[in-house]
This record gives C-alpha cells, sequence and structure tokens, in this order.
C-alpha cells in the first residue's frame, strides 16, 4: 500500500506543466525550526517544501536556497520533527473562517513562516511536487480527495488523522500526513443562511493544530492552497495574499522587511548592476576617444631631414 501511495503521489507531481499559479505557503512549529517571519518574495513554493521536506527526512545532500534565513536547518538537524501535517487545499480564495484559523495559529505557535507569494507551475499540487525526492525516506499518509490518483487513502477526519498521529510515535521514520479538503463538502454556513467557501478546510487547521497540540509531537503543521485547475484563480488569489501579508498586525517589520532591507542576493543583484554602469561608461569613453583620434587630421608624410637642412642654407 505505501509503495502504491508513493507511485501515486510522483504521477501527481509530473502532470502536466501550467503557467505558475499563486501558492502562498504558511508553516508553524513546535519549536524554533522558523524564524517569526513572512518573507514577501515570489518563491517556487514547490522547491521551498522541498527543502523542508529534505531537512525532515535528513537527506544529506539538503540544500537551503529559497529559505535561507528562515529555516534553521542546525536546529531541524538536532531536533528533527516526527510528524509534518500538510493542509493541501485546492480552495481558489480564502474564506474569512479559514483566515480567521491561520491568525489564532501564527498567534499561538512556538515558530511560523509565511510565504504569501509564492507560486507555482504546473497541474499537480505543490505539495506532491515537493515531496518526490524524500518521500521514499518518510511515511506519507494522504487522506481526502486528493485526487484519482491517491483514491481511497481514507477519509480527512479527527478519526482518522488521530490514528496516524498516534501511529507516527512507533515509527522509526519521520510520517508525512497530507490533508485534501473536499471540493464538494467545502461549505460552511453562515448566521444568514447562506454558505462560504473554506469550513472543511478551517475545521482540518482546527481539528489538526488541536490534536498536535494535544499528543504534543516535534511537529511542523503546513498550509498550501492551490488552484492551479480553478478559473479565474489569479484575481481571487490576490486577496488571499493580501490577507495573510495582513495576519500579523503586531509584526509590521516582518512584512515590510523584505522592502527596506537588502538580503544578500539583492546586494549581488546591486553589484552587478553596479558593474554593469561602470562597463557602459568606460565604453562610451572608448569610443568617443577613437572617433576623436579618427577626426584629427595630421599630416602622413613628413620632409626628411637633409631636405629640410638644404632648404634652410638656401
Amino acid at each position: 500500500m505505501a509503495r502504491a501511495q508513493l507511485a501515486a503521489l510522483v504521477v501527481v507531481a509530473l502532470l502536466g506543466l501550467a503557467r505558475a499559479e499563486p501558492a502562498p505557503m504558511s508553516a508553524w512549529a513546535s519549536g524554533g525550526y522558523l524564524s517569526r517571519a513572512s518573507d514577501s518574495k515570489e518563491v517556487p513554493s514547490a522547491q521551498a517544501l522541498e527543502e523542508v521536506f529534505g531537512l525532515v527526512a535528513g537527506l544529506d545532500d539538503s540544500a537551503i536556497t529559497v529559505l535561507e534565513g528562515l529555516v534553521d536547518a542546525q536546529q531541524m538537524a538536532d531536533e528533527r520533527p516526527t510528524v509534518v501535517v500538510v493542509v493541501a487545499s485546492s480552495a481558489d480564495t480564502t474564506s474569512p473562517a479559514v483566515a480567521a484559523q491561520l491568525e489564532a495559529l501564527t498567534g499561538g505557535s512556538g515558530s511560523h513562516l509565511q510565504l504569501p507569494n509564492a507560486v507555482h507551475e504546473g497541474g499537480s499540487h505543490p505539495v506532491f511536487a515537493g515531496l518526490r525526492r524524500s518521500a521514499k525516506h518518510m511515511t506519507v499518509k494522504a487522506l481526502g480527495d486528493c485526487g484519482p490518483s491517491l483514491a481511497g487513502a481514507g477519509q480527512a477526519s479527527a478519526t482518522t488523522l488521530r490514528a496516524e498521529l498516534e501511529a507516527a510515535a512507533g515509527r522509526g521514520q519521520p510520517t508525512v500526513v497530507v490533508l485534501c479538503p473536499g471540493a464538494a463538502a467545502d461549505l460552511a454556513v453562515t448566521a444568514h443562511g447562506g454558505t462560504v467557501p473554506g469550513g472543511e478546510e478551517a475545521q482540518l487547521l482546527a481539528v489538526a493544530a488541536q490534536l498536535l497540540a494535544e499528543l504534543a509531537p516535534r511537529h511542523l503543521l503546513v498550509h498550501v492552497p492551490h488552484a492551479g485547475t480553478a478559473l479565474a484563480a489569479g484575481s481571487q488569489q490576490a486577496g488571499m495574499r493580501r490577507q495573510l501579508l495582513g495576519l500579523h498586525p503586531k509584526d509590521a517589520a516582518n512584512r515590510t522587511g523584505n522592502y527596506t532591507i537588502c538580503d544578500p542576493t539583492c546586494q549581488k543583484h546591486v553589484m552587478w548592476f553596479q558593474g554593469l554602469i561602470v562597463l557602459v561608461v568606460i565604453l562610451l569613453a572608448l569610443c568617443v576617444g577613437c572617433s576623436c583620434m579618427h577626426l584629427i587630421d595630421v599630416p602622413t608624410r613628413f620632409p626628411q631631414a637633409g631636405e629640410a637642412s638644404r632648404t634652410h642654407k638656401d
């Protein structure tokens, strides 16, 4: 069964490519694995997840590039999380219930990370793309409506999630539980009798947080929505980005730091740009100098010294 699920994950991850779609990523940890920051750069969410899963799996060749400065690799190597719970939503907008749950999780976690401008290319969910390299080093369980390739993996409920978390304590390797809210049942009734999307997604986030706090394993809780196959996803995901950027009113410096502080990548870009300007100025000066030398009108033949002396005596 485990091999079949692993093969299904690979199939889902290798589905056809598409243009980059918003896939904002939020993560919360029981320990100091994350930097309590919000990074507003546009980064590939699949690569960010691949780096997280690589650290959890303990891969020797795990290189931190996208999440450099945002995760504590040494802390994660010393006290590796035993459980990673991922809510892999396919919703094309963030409901008020989900936004409230995200804010509650951010305020009560040991450490957290926000990547509101993360994107993903491809028809598969970035969670399954991020698991390609490290899935064979961990126990991966998919619960809920994760697509036809993962049908029959189990229902995403509090009972099944508790069973997986309790079973993870006896395994010799980390466990990744992917929760996929069902699109058809993803409705919650409001006080006015209407419906809003996000009911099951918000409930899964709340249940996952409660069970992780109750069972208290070393863990990461990750939320990644991706509506690459939904219509008009771009305009609807813009609201999701604004909500994620505004989750932490008390931590405005984290949201604006990337606009006021030049990180090493930014400094490298500035150095290259300065070098390009200097090169253009030098080339321009050379061109002007060569043009001036070409325009100087000087004789090409000069009289010999003997002829000059005889002419002077005469």
